[in-house]
């Protein structure tokens, strides 16, 4: 019988070198999807947009560590719980991730001020990121099935994970072509997301309770996700692999686990609906900006991946959530700005700026070298305010009239100052080359105001009305240096 073969597409689509990622790539895709989606879900409901990226942050952050956290074992999780130190597996399975997610919203909703309509805001965007990470996912080779004679299966090349299984039981020889034909139960997936998708959308004019799309949502996501472990192998399942009797009846762990949720997931939307029958269902609550409660919330999050250890995330995960919170810091900075551009307090913008610095520091979480043949680097951080006072006579160019007269002026400056820095000192790189030279480049970044008084009352040379201008310097630099003399270069 004919196979669709996969080699072709895998040749094509991953280089020789072992080091390519395409898991990552899909991996990072899917949350770029899954987040520009929901800020313009957010945009057209007419949330504010600095609670709601707060919110999509704290979302996000939860998801990625639930779906590690429900795929560390039984050894892992007595790891962490008693060092407290994050173990050392990649494994994960968005079913820890939907629970995580669910339970911040849970938590943050009411804080913030949303209505239950805000867990409908995340259902579509969902159905698209995880019908992109599927795709990865399929040409990775994780979360296989069982080998099938179907025309639909799918094979895959030496060395990937498929391969090595079927290898290690025997079903192949070594040193074979490629595997046996399994099902392709990563494109299941993706046509179960496609289709609760175009439920959603066909649904989306009824005048349902808030909350219940999410629940339609998680439903008949569970259902399809029971449906297709019948066809998974286990050994691409990373959590409740195992077989269990019940009744007669063997199932896999999940399975069993998705059997319960299910209808707890449907009746409760079926309550709803009922309900909504006799009791008009509330409108959809836009929240208010409450810039102190945003921030809280930004310097808890940073606090949290700290206390986690580098190995929490990963590259790619660190980008995706110092984005949003760098987002929400410069919002908020700006917002400052603009409300105080009249009598600006520059000391109000040192929490903003001074956790922009701390997204950098803190959250640069990134996995250790491992061969720990990386140079030695450190980070440095400082913050700032300034203020004073002086006098000065000044005068404009008046033209074909000649300067206008020297006038005298108070000058009342208030500034605050933020520096980053980052320095690599001597040693051997990762390629062996022997370093001699100190670097370090950075950014440094004023903003404040300067308010200019008229020391004059002579109503025909001046109003006497008081003028404020804006101060704002970005500074990057660049410093080399070496046992004998040193090299810089700054942007004034």
């Amino acid at each position: 019988m004919p196979n669709f073969l996969l080699l072709p597409l895998l040749s094509w689509m991953v280089p020789a070198h072992a080091s390519y990622d395409s898991y990552t790539l899909f991996y990072v895709l899917a949350f770029t999807v899954n987040l520009v989606w929901l800020v313009w879900e957010g945009h057209r409901r007419g949330y504010p947009m600095r609670a709601w990226l707060v919110l999509l942050a704290c979302t996000t952050l939860t998801f990625i560590l639930g779906t590690k956290m429900l795929a560390f074992s039984g050894p892992e999780w007595r790891q962490f719980l008693g060092t407290g130190q994050w173990p050392a597996s990649e494994a994960r399975t968005v079913l820890g991730g939907a629970v995580a997610c669910t339970l911040t919203l849970l938590a943050l909703r009411r804080p913030f001020g949303f209505s239950w309509h805000v867990f409908d805001a995340f259902v579509l965007p969902m159905c698209a990121g995880l019908m992109v990470q599927s795709v990865g996912c399929l040409i990775t080779g994780c979360c296989f099935g069982h080998p099938t004679a179907s025309s639909w299966g799918v094979t895959y090349r030496p060395d990937t994970l498929p391969y090595l299984v079927q290898a290690d039981r025997g079903l192949i020889p070594i040193g074979a072509a490629h595997s046996l034909p399994v099902h392709p139960t990563q494109l299941y997936t993706l046509l179960v997301c496609a289709a609760v998708g175009a439920i959603l959308l066909l649904t989306r004019h009824r005048n349902w309770p808030g909350g219940s799309r999410r629940l339609l949502h998680l439903g008949l996501l569970l259902i399809g996700r029971f449906l297709i472990e019948f066809w998974r192998d286990p050994a691409g399942e990373q959590v409740g692999s195992a077989m269990r009797w019940h009744g007669g009846l063997a199932l896999k762990q999940v399975q069993w686990t998705l059997l319960v949720l299910t209808p707890l997931a449907l009746g409760w939307w079926a309550w709803l609906l009922y309900r909504a029958r006799n009791v008009e269902p509330q409108p959809e609550r836009v929240p208010g900006q409450r810039s102190v409660r945003n921030l809280l919330a930004v310097a808890l999050m940073l606090a949290l991946t700290a206390w986690l250890g580098p190995r929490a995330l990963t590259l790619p995960e660190v980008l995706v959530i110092k984005t949003l919170l760098l987002a929400v810091l410069a919002l908020e900075a700006g917002r400052f700005l603009l409300d105080s551009l009249a009598g600006i307090r520059p000391a109000r913008l040192v929490l903003p700026l001074g956790l922009v610095g701390v997204v950098l520091v803190l959250s640069s979480q990134a996995p250790a070298d491992s061969a720990g043949t990386a140079r030695p680097s450190y980070t440095s951080l400082g913050l700032g305010v300034s203020a004073g006072s002086f006098e000065r006579l000044q005068n404009t160019d008046g033209g074909c009239g000649g300067s206008t007269p020297l006038l005298e002026y108070r000058h009342r400056y208030r500034l605050a100052s933020l520096d980053v820095s980052r320095t690599l000192l001597p040693g051997a790189g990762p390629d062996g080359r022997v370093h001699k030279a100190e670097i370090t480049t950075g950014m440094r970044l004023h903003v404040g105001t300067d308010r200019q008084t008229p020391q004059f009352s002579d109503p025909l040379l001046g109003s006497g009305m008081r003028k404020s201008t804006l101060l704002l310097s970005i500074n990057p630099y660049a410093q080399i240096d070496r046992p004998w003399f040193g090299l810089g270069q700054a942007c004034w």
